[in-house]
């Protein structure tokens, strides 16, 4: 689902929703906070910050791994880093920062590009690759 198109209609600023890692089956809840040409998200709770930290393998990290983001029974392929960076939103999270969501066709802040380790994650989610 392309993020300019349809995505981001559908997961609007301060929207909830559930992260499905694909390899792992995990899941955790998330809000987006900001972003104009992907997701800036954290976890809602304490415990949705501990979960995305052990899929990644108890560190935080800027490696992409391919999830689907489920928002109102709509499930959407996406890619995630799990890395806090910038402005931190929600105090009470234990996640200071914010971390990236990315779906077909959302781009870098730092470049305006896409990000094609991203766009591979976005669709091996997908079910293409």
């Amino acid at each position: 689902m392309d993020w300019f198109q349809a995505a981001q209609y559908l997961f609007p600023i301060n929207k909830i929703a559930t992260v499905t890692d694909l390899s792992t089956g995990v899941q955790f809840k998330v809000k987006r906070v900001m972003g104009e040409i992907h997701s800036d998200t954290e976890p809602l709770t304490v415990a949705d910050a501990a979960q995305i930290k052990a899929v990644w393998g108890g560190s935080y990290s800027w490696k992409t791994r391919a999830v689907i983001v489920t928002v109102d029974n709509r499930r959407i392929a996406a890619s995630m880093t799990s890395m806090p960076h910038g402005e931190d939103f929600m105090k009470d999270n234990d996640f200071v920062g914010h971390f990236d969501i990315h779906f077909k066709n959302s781009l870098r802040h730092a470049d305006g590009k896409l990000d094609l380790l991203h766009q591979a994650e976005v669709s091996r989610a997908a079910g293409i690759k």
